[in-house]
């Protein structure tokens, strides 16, 4: 299970970058060794996202301003790793369209 603690920016950004690249090379099998299934990537998103808005309404101290802009990096990255997944799975398209619009109701200007 992956832990969203776990989730720092650098092993984000390495992670998206290795599976971009296992992508690009045909190397699916590992591609799939290195993702979780889409269902599980949502719920990550999801809770980071939770996560973020619980930061977002409390005090904004210069830590939590820097917390906050580092959960952005992150959700910027694994939101762009959606394009890596095999999308065949028809529970895990409908859980992607649910956060997707969750995000989308959540930044509405």
């Amino acid at each position: 299970r992956l832990d969203p603690a776990d989730l720092t920016s650098e092993a984000v950004l390495f992670w998206h970058k290795l599976c971009v690249r296992l992508k690009a090379e045909g190397r699916d099998d590992e591609l799939d060794e290195q993702l979780p299934t889409l269902t599980e990537f949502c719920d990550l998103i999801l809770t980071l996202l939770w996560q973020q808005a619980g930061t977002a309404s409390a005090e904004q101290s210069g830590i939590r301003v820097a917390q906050a802009s580092d959960t952005n990096f992150v959700l910027t990255q694994l939101i762009s790793m959606c394009t890596l997944f095999d999308l065949g799975d028809e529970a895990g398209r409908r859980k992607l369209l649910q956060v997707l619009l969750q995000l989308l109701h959540m930044f509405a200007l």
